[in-house]
């Protein structure tokens, strides 16, 4: 069978880098396997993995600042497991650029559904019909999947940029948390869940586009629902 991905599992723990290697070739993935932090960065660049799970607490190069290493020259998805679910974890997790997180421990089923997820995420280009839009002195471009504003790179994570390009696809709506996970993330979550997760993205996606990220001017909350792009976009 032909390999659906090359995957790559970085985790100190022998078990767990068996039972991900188990899971994933299940389904007809290329595992590659990485011991530490360093090894995984090292791996990163010259595999060329199609995704990264990757493990939090590790010796040598802990996993964020992996994240962040790996970040800096791709834009791989990243799939970060620990066994701590505090929200501090998930949004420094989320600022050095992962791009989902799963808390050991987590079923089989619910490994694969993200995996599915994170694989089926590189075309955004459906989201609207045209190529590139503009929202004030924010350029959004589609095809290139590239955000400036006032002509400099906003420097998005993969998954901040299909924040965007979902809020994007329906400007002035009000789009509920839930199906903002749905259409960034590829799968369903409870309400609360998708709420706790929505927010910690908008709140860095509103760090490097809102002039005011306290008074956000672009994306503004509805309370206990969700969030709307509040002006519309000129398609360009």
């Amino acid at each position: 069978m032909q390999a659906v991905a090359r995957i790559l599992v970085v985790d100190d723990d022998e078990s767990i880098r068996s039972l991900l290697s188990h899971l994933l070739q299940r389904e007809g993935h290329e595992v590659i396997s990485a011991v530490d932090g360093a090894d995984g960065v090292a791996k990163a660049q010259s595999h060329g993995p199609a995704l990264i799970i990757l493990d939090v607490m590790m010796p040598n190069v802990a996993g964020f600042e992996a994240v962040h290493r790996i970040r800096m020259q791709s834009s791989v998805p990243i799939l970060m497991l620990t066994s701590r679910s505090a929200e501090s974890d998930k949004v420094e997790g989320f600022e050095r650029g992962a791009d989902d997180y799963l808390t050991k421990p987590f079923g089989p089923r619910e490994l694969i559904v993200r995996v599915k997820a994170l694989l089926r995420r590189g075309s955004v280009g459906e989201v609207l019909p045209s190529t590139s839009a503009r929202l004030g002195p924010i350029e959004i471009d589609f095809k290139r999947r590239e955000v400036t504003v006032d002509g400099t790179d906003a420097k998005l994570t993969p998954t901040e940029f299909r924040l965007l390009a979902s809020l994007a696809a329906r400007p002035g709506e009000t789009v509920s948390a839930r199906a903002l996970v749905k259409s960034t993330y590829g799968y369903d979550m409870t309400d609360k869940e998708a709420m706790d997760l929505v927010r910690v993205n908008i709140n860095r996606l509103r760090q490097k586009i809102e002039p005011e990220p306290a008074k956000p001017t672009y994306i503004q909350t509805v309370r206990g629902f969700g969030y709307t792009l509040a002006l519309e976009l000129e398609q360009t």
